[in-house]
């Protein structure tokens, strides 16, 4: 399944998810279908953010087939919303009034 090396990541975690994060809920983000969640973690003391973020990216693209990108929000980055861990239909019916 990975094929990318890790040199620059000081963790890499990929995680089962079809337990309790797999289950019905009626929380905002809903379930999280995806068979597996990513985690990957670069520390830019030893090594240089450029090459932490080329590392991540290809190790997101040689695991393209089996992650979806959603996360779920204690996983959210500074750079990312909250828009990152829901689903469309979430989206959606929490734009709608009284949603």
């Amino acid at each position: 399944m990975l094929t990318a090396p890790t040199d620059a990541m000081s963790g890499v975690r990929l995680r089962h998810l079809r337990g309790a994060l797999s289950r019905p809920t009626d929380t905002p983000p809903g379930p999280m279908n995806e068979a597996f969640l990513l985690y990957l973690l670069g520390d830019p003391a030893t090594t240089s953010r450029t090459d932490i973020q080329n590392n991540q990216n290809d190790i997101v693209a040689g695991l393209s087939h089996d992650i979806s990108g959603r996360r779920p929000f204690t996983y959210l980055s500074t750079r990312q919303a909250v828009t990152d861990a829901l689903l469309a239909c979430a989206m959606e019916r929490l734009q709608r009034p009284g949603g």
